[in-house]
């Protein structure tokens, strides 16, 4: 993320742009100087592996870990007196997929690769430490906990992260942006940019970056850095596009193979940079022609450059303008829902873009083909792409005369992120009032109803769901849309066996009777690899479900209950290990308050 080895380059060349330093203490000087409490932006991606270190991935979500150590992160800046705001990247913007498609296949087949791993018998602790993955759903997760369970200030963004973010902190003064990302080091904001990857919560010590040094380093003025970056490659630029220019002005010979060494290539770039004409908050078009003939000896990318280089400059963000057509007064209300975290990543795509994506999970894909009939057999896209269309008709429902297309990227066998799949959008035969009035949240009775049988044939469309009651006024809100996860991979969809169907049951009602330390007890860290299948495919499927009832206005309420997951996978391995061909939940545990949850759930399904 970023610029290419800027981190490298300012860690190892210059030590006075990179040094520790106490947050406790910027914070005392902030409030010292200025009378006002501080305010901290988090850039969320950069954090996940800061949230997620340590935890097992190679199993599913650790749930309850995870907001442990979500809630430790929020109180640990709380203690010192600063408000965090969290910014979540939304959709990949356009300008960048190819940079997204590439990091998408180099996971997808590593993803592949541990997945042999686990096959053949290694643990999660014998696998490179390099092959580190976040698990799928971590943005909504992780959107959805921080907001509606810790209580924090969240945004989703509609546009690039990285320039919500710089808008964000040039409006509001801020202290410090918290990151991974050296984008923001080159930025042209006036606030600290801090580490995510050297935290150091017992301390609450971390790296700052200082691009004032790095500019005296480099003798070029602070304006210039968002060309030093955009030469040195970043996610507009790609740096092989580059490599002959780095040649050319580091006087490497033309058929030099090696790494150019970070401290060579920067130095040369600032000096390359100090030959061009002197320019300051915006480039024009003369300088950017000159440097697209320097670079690439054509202009043809002229106004990338340009766009790459006002990306690192505060701009007033886009919005969906309010005009006269129905889908724009949808789109009109739909953003600041999505804004707030009221609707998923999967709901604003297909609304805003008619776009579908998904990062790869823990799947080996080499062996799947459209032939591939064994339900147990088909990858998690795959098999959650009929619950996909029937929310693709829930959302476009309004413009179902134009015929709308969604466009997927999602990994369902090798070659996948290399072209998208068309999808035909699956109109469901019940009342749909239009997306504006299921939001509203004055609801009427009728209305509540309406939101619910919407919601259940979004999950069953060829068996309708007839107990309705049972799902409205019995089930515990915390078990719906994972009993509907159930009903769907088990009732459509024919993936799960009873006793697989029990095991899943038993995991979801024994959720609030165990604790991080029980957990760690019960999984004896030898994983079975179709539990594993199991949990990958339940997680795509829940998140889907959950995306259908935030679509449906939530026909039960948004709270902290309803918010996430919980299906524990270490709870759930051990379970399906216990179980083998021995039915029935006693067998499972015999925890009688959490029966009845069980029971619920089973008769919902069953019913």
């Amino acid at each position: 993320m970023g610029v290419r080895g800027l981190k490298t380059y300012l860690e190892r060349h210059c030590p006075k742009a990179c040094y520790e330093v106490n947050i406790s203490q910027l914070v005392s000087d902030h409030e010292n100087q200025t009378g006002n409490r501080a305010e901290i932006v988090v850039d969320a991606h950069s954090c996940f592996s800061l949230w997620y270190q340590y935890l097992d991935w190679t199993i599913g979500l650790e749930v309850q870990k995870l907001i442990n150590n979500l809630r430790s992160f929020v109180a640990s800046f709380e203690n010192i007196d600063v408000d965090l705001v969290f910014f979540i990247g939304g959709l990949t913007p356009e300008k960048k997929r190819s940079t997204w498609l590439r990091r998408r296949r180099a996971n997808m087949h590593k993803m592949m690769n541990v997945s042999g791993m686990l096959k053949s018998g290694r643990s999660y602790n014998t696998i490179p430490e390099e092959w580190d993955y976040i698990p799928p759903n971590m943005t909504n997760f992780v959107a959805f906990v921080l907001k509606h369970v810790l209580n924090c200030t969240v945004h989703f963004t509609v546009d690039e992260c990285d320039e919500e973010i710089i808008q964000y902190v040039e409006e509001n003064d801020c202290l410090a942006i918290f990151s991974l990302d050296t984008d923001f080091i080159v930025s042209n904001v006036d606030c600290y940019v801090l580490s995510a990857h050297d935290f150091d919560s017992s301390q609450m010590t971390t790296t700052l970056y200082d691009r004032n040094e790095l500019c005296e380093y480099l003798n070029i003025e602070k304006e210039h850095l968002p060309l030093l970056a955009i030469l040195a490659g970043n996610d507009y630029i790609h740096f092989e596009t580059l490599r002959e220019f780095h040649i050319e002005k580091c006087n490497f010979p033309s058929n030099y193979t090696s790494h150019i060494p970070y401290k060579t290539l920067f130095s040369s770039l600032a000096d390359y940079i100090n030959t061009l004409p002197s320019f300051h908050d915006t480039c024009s078009d003369e300088l950017m022609e000159t440097v697209c003939w320097d670079v690439f000896e054509d202009d043809e990318k002229k106004e990338e450059m340009k766009q790459a280089y006002n990306s690192y400059f505060p701009k007033s963000r886009s919005v969906f303008l309010r005009q006269r057509s129905i889908w724009s007064r949808v789109l009109s209300v739909a953003e600041p829902r999505f804004r707030q975290v009221l609707l998923p990543v999967s709901a604003w795509g297909v609304l805003s873009r008619q776009v579908y994506e998904c990062s790869p999970c823990l799947e080996d894909l080499r062996f799947i083909t459209d032939e591939n009939e064994d339900p147990e057999k088909r990858p998690s896209a795959t098999i959650t792409r009929p619950l996909r269309q029937r929310l693709y008709g829930i959302l476009l429902f309004e413009i179902r005369h134009s015929n709308p297309l969604v466009t997927e990227w999602c990994g369902e066998n090798k070659e996948s992120y290399e072209e998208p799949v068309i999808v035909h959008p699956q109109y469901i035969r019940a009342h749909h009032p239009g997306l504006r009035a299921l939001w509203d949240t004055n609801r009427s009775a009728t209305q509540y109803r309406h939101k619910w049988i919407l919601f259940l044939k979004g999950i069953s469309s060829n068996r309708p769901i007839n107990n309705i009651g049972t799902w409205m006024d019995l089930l515990p809100s915390d078990l719906i849309v994972s009993t509907a996860a159930c009903y769907y991979l088990y009732m459509e969809e024919d993936f799960m066996g009873i006793e697989e169907l029990r095991t899943v049951l038993a995991t979801l009602a024994l959720y609030p009777s165990f604790d991080c330390d029980y957990l760690d007890a019960v999984y004896d860290g030898r994983c079975n690899q179709r539990a594993i299948q199991i949990s990958v495919v339940f997680s795509r499927t829940f998140s889907l479900v959950f995306s259908l009832l935030a679509s449906c206005g939530y026909p039960e309420p948004l709270t902290e209950e309803t918010a996430h997951i919980k299906l524990e996978p270490k709870l759930f391995q051990d379970l399906y290990k216990k179980v083998g061909n021995q039915p029935g939940y006693d067998r499972l545990y015999g925890h009688c308050e959490c029966k009845e949850r069980y029971e619920l759930m089973f008769d919902a399904i069953h019913g």
